[in-house]
């Protein structure tokens, strides 16, 4: 399997050791520095892992709504920042590249958009946090492929529960 995964980490080590090749996005300096002094002390050679962090739009805007922002993929969390160049990591590849595109990171609505056409007739898009209503609208859209939903337990307390979604995406 080839796999493009958008947010790196703990799956980027589980990936590796199952499939034949891992393309691997961050967006955190300092989570990419982490995760890439462990896939070298754990000898994983089948991952590419890329840093694309949120680049300074030009300019001073007072809110998403300027149209010069607009035109831009916007994150709240990094304001006055673009993402472009992070969601659109996964346009270089010919589209049907791969069988599985996890999307585990920031601006997903956005990285799931790129990233269909990137994936082949009966592969998968796997989406964490697929309860989270920043993707409430596009988790909508992708109801018309067959899907399967895996809730659980999140990490904290009082505990939350955290639904992953998995499409199997058809031609």
């Amino acid at each position: 399997m080839k796999v493009f995964e958008y947010g790196a980490g703990g799956s980027t080590i589980f990936l590796s050791e199952r499939v034949q090749e891992v393309y691997s996005i961050e967006h955190d300096r300092e989570w990419h520095a982490r995760v890439s002094k462990v896939l070298a002390q754990c000898g994983v050679t089948n991952c590419t892992y890329q840093l694309h962090e949120p680049k300074p739009i030009g300019g001073t805007f007072s809110a998403v709504d300027d149209p010069q922002v607009s035109r831009f993929i916007y994150d709240d969390y990094y304001p006055g920042t673009t993402l472009d160049e992070y969601v659109g990591a996964i346009d270089v590849h010919p589209d049907h590249t791969f069988d599985l595109v996890l999307v585990d990171g920031r601006v997903r609505t956005e990285c799931i958009r790129h990233a269909l056409s990137k994936i082949r007739s009966g592969g998968y898009l796997m989406l964490d946090n697929s309860n989270n209503t920043d993707t409430a609208e596009i988790v909508h859209k992708l109801r018309t492929y067959s899907h399967t939903e895996f809730r659980g337990i999140a990490p904290g307390w009082p505990p939350a529960r955290w639904t992953n979604t998995v499409w199997k995406i058809s031609a």
